[in-house]
């Protein structure tokens, strides 16, 4: 098979005085990487790129030539930079800057992003992976990322009125989720049989698809991680295209910097801060990196499924007011109390104000009456259900897409502390 042909590709930041590390970094590995490409970056106040073409401003005309002359346009999501590639004929890759990482002052960028995508007037991508894998496939199309018919800028246009309205809007709670943002339901108890019947009762309602402990995953990763088909993780075609959407697949995760991500917010100072409302910016960046990884799988299994709502089975609230930092996680919790847990019942009322200061809705319901009396648990879980807003009456059936492919322990692995 012939090598393709060179494509070029812009990659613009914008001029926002935050740095854009990501985008720059990216660049720079896929100039490396595909030396036969031309890769020119407008980079801002960001540090010049390494190996890609940098340029750090440019004006109207030569920031629409670069646009005009380029096969892919790669931008932030600045209204202004979408409307321009938009005019140049393109349908934009748009990753937008992430305010956790210090990017931006907030997530409008985010939530502009996803409602242009929504709307097909960009390709909204949501990590450097998902742009890595677009990048990819535009770089083998003949149009790159242009648009067969190509438009003017007008809807665009309208696209900034609703960023407008967006940035004006009254935001009401501490963590509330982003707009798009997959709904996730946490589903936890510390007794391993409770948690098993929770999911199975969680796993009849219409529209969910039940993972399992994803923690489970990141401890003993995807190579020694089992699926409930019979397959391994690896080789089990749900969860391999979930590794694909999420990170480019299984292989381009860095066990490393995941495990250090991990040891910075399970250590014991890490996992109580996670009950702090207001985190201090060193703590922000921890958890913005530990929680970026439940974002992606949890975005890429609510599209490889169709769920509405992706179930994450645990044993630890703590986790769950970790994941309530994330605001590109709406994150709902459902906990199972135990009289023979006096820990977790004397944690619970401090997590639940946690979650309460982040505006994450949650609900509990008593473990021995799951055990013991499945009528009354049938009626309390449906309050349960209802009282967290989420989708999917409940409905009589057997093993399918929501069960069927829960995360297990492979035999013989040990998890790591």
């Amino acid at each position: 098979m012939n090598a393709r042909a060179g494509r070029t590709i812009a990659v613009l930041v914008g001029t926002d005085h935050h740095p854009f590390q990501r985008a720059v970094d990216w660049a720079d590995t896929w100039a490396a990487r595909n030396p036969q490409d031309d890769v020119v970056v407008q980079h801002g106040h960001s540090p010049a790129p390494r190996v890609a073409s940098g340029v750090a401003f440019l004006g109207p005309a030569d920031l629409a030539a670069l646009m005009s002359g380029s096969d892919i346009v790669v931008s932030h999501g600045g209204p202004a930079t979408i409307s321009g590639a938009r005019a140049s004929g393109h349908l934009p890759l748009v990753l937008a800057r992430d305010p956790r990482l210090g990017e931006h002052v907030d997530d409008h960028q985010q939530r502009f992003a996803r409602w242009s995508g929504q709307r097909s007037l960009v390709v909204c991508v949501e990590s450097v992976q998902e742009l890595e894998a677009r990048v990819a496939l535009c770089a083998e199309r003949k149009a790159g990322t242009r648009l067969e018919h190509p438009c003017g800028a007008g809807d665009a246009d309208d696209a900034v009125l609703h960023l407008t309205r967006l940035l004006h809007k009254h935001r009401s709670g501490g963590n509330k989720a982003s707009e798009g943002a997959p709904v996730v339901l946490f589903a936890g108890a510390a007794d391993a049989g409770a948690r098993q019947s929770l999911a199975a009762a969680v796993a009849r309602r219409e529209g969910t698809a039940v993972l399992g402990d994803v923690r489970g995953l990141w401890r003993t990763g995807p190579s020694a991680t089992g699926c409930a088909c019979g397959e391994s993780l690896v080789e089990c075609e749900f969860w391999e295209a979930v590794g694909k959407v999420a990170f480019g697949g299984w292989r381009d995760v860095d066990p490393d910097r995941l495990e250090g991500a991990r040891r910075a917010v399970e250590a014991p100072r890490g996992r109580w801060g996670s009950l702090l409302p207001v985190e201090p910016p060193a703590r922000r960046l921890e958890l913005a990196a530990y929680t970026a990884y439940y974002q992606a799988l949890y975005r890429a299994a609510r599209e490889v499924s169709g769920a509405d709502v992706v179930v994450d089975v645990g044993d630890d609230l703590l986790r769950a007011c970790a994941l309530s930092h994330n605001r590109e996680i709406d994150l709902r919790v459902l906990w199972l109390d135990d009289v023979a847990d006096p820990l977790g019942r004397a944690l619970r009322p401090l997590a639940f104000e946690a979650l309460r200061q982040r505006g994450v809705p949650h609900a509990h319901v008593s473990a021995a009456l799951l055990r013991d009396r499945p009528l009354q648990t049938s009626r309390r879980l449906e309050e349960a259900w209802n009282s967290l807003d989420l989708p999917g009456p409940q409905v009589a059936r057997g093993p399918g897409p929501a069960g069927q492919h829960s995360l297990v322990s492979q035999p013989g692995v040990q998890r790591s502390a």
